[in-house]
């Protein structure tokens, strides 16, 4: 169950992930402070620390997958839990009709690629609304898919050899 903003938990320590040297990895273990939204046996969707937008999150992978370039076929269904999973969330806090936002620019899922990766670990970006705060973030995550920031259904394609749905 995904949970609004205002009824989301703080961060609590988790076992097992002593090898993931990234800040996800230390968000994981517990030690560094995440508003969490959504987490089960694969997944933590968490607010974005650097929020461009008045709802930015991550969703993640809890096994570290390095970037959505990592992805093999065998990972379509964990990428189309992370979708499902953002949708979950979007609608727990307020959006009615993800599809219809996304196509309209309100909202985006999206993945960075190089050379705007920041986190090692694979990480689906759920933003709205748009525009960004500010022109370089609106640049860095634009309201509508491109090369630089593709959509889950680009990746499904590119990385996994099918289609997302």
């Amino acid at each position: 169950m995904a949970y609004s903003l205002t009824t989301a938990r703080q961060n609590t320590a988790r076992s097992g992930f002593a090898c993931n040297p990234t800040a996800f990895g230390r968000i994981l273990r517990g030690e560094l402070p995440a508003v969490i939204l959504y987490e089960d046996q694969q997944i933590l969707c968490f607010r974005d620390r650097a929020p461009v937008s008045d709802h930015h999150y991550l969703v993640i992978p809890k096994r570290l997958i390095t970037d959505a370039s990592a992805l093999i076929p065998a990972d379509l269904p964990l990428l189309r839990k992370m979708v499902d999973v953002a949708t979950q969330v979007a609608e727990a806090n307020g959006v009615a009709d993800v599809p219809t936002a996304r196509a309209s620019g309100n909202l985006s899922l999206g993945f960075h690629r190089w050379p705007f990766i920041t986190v090692q670990h694979l990480h689906l970006h759920l933003i709205w609304p748009h525009p960004a705060r500010s022109c370089i973030k609106a640049w860095q995550h634009p309201a509508k898919n491109g090369r630089m920031y593709p959509s889950p259904e680009m990746i499904a394609e590119w990385y996994c050899g099918a289609k997302l749905n």
